[in-house]
């Protein structure tokens, strides 16, 4: 109803703020709203020149165990309503893109690690890979030559060289 109310009658009394003296609109309240918001960055910049999301939003993923020293913290981007987004917690944790081609071709990533051992030294590798957005190459063994029999249909994440 709002967006409707801004487009259609942008000059409606909610837009008002009586406190000011003058009358504003639609297009007053959002060039307000702007500069406030604005304001509000350089005072949290403090003169600083970099500014990165996860200095003011991060997530931690927890690890399976629920012991707060296996879980990371990782800078997501973005915000919660985006594709992929993490927000206190929850979100998207195996990513995977599968083209259906002949044969197919498929990458992915998993946070943790294949093991979900945090005392691995390939723990964070699949960590830093996801929190960039980067996918291993996957291989999906269809043919018992290629394989051991225990392997057949597993899906194998092969590093990018």
């Amino acid at each position: 109803r709002l967006m409707e109310l801004i487009k259609s009658t942008p000059n409606h009394s909610i837009f008002d703020q009586t406190e000011t003296g003058s009358r504003e609109n639609a297009e007053d309240l959002i060039l307000i709203s702007f500069r406030n918001v604005v304001r509000r960055i350089e005072e949290l910049l403090n003169g600083h020149s970099e500014y990165t999301w996860s200095d003011y939003q991060n997530v931690h993923i927890g690890h399976l165990t629920r012991i707060p020293a296996f879980g990371r913290t990782v800078d997501p981007g973005g915000t919660k309503s985006a594709i992929n987004s993490t927000k206190d917690g929850d979100g998207p944790s195996w990513r995977m893109i599968v083209q259906l081609s002949d044969p197919p071709q498929a990458w992915g990533v998993f946070p943790g690690g294949q093991s979900g051992n945090p005392g691995s030294p390939f723990y964070e590798t699949g960590l830093r890979k996801w929190e960039a957005g980067e996918y291993f190459s996957l291989k999906f063994l269809q043919d018992k030559n290629l394989a051991d029999e225990d392997k057949l249909g597993e899906i194998v994440m092969l590093p990018d060289r």
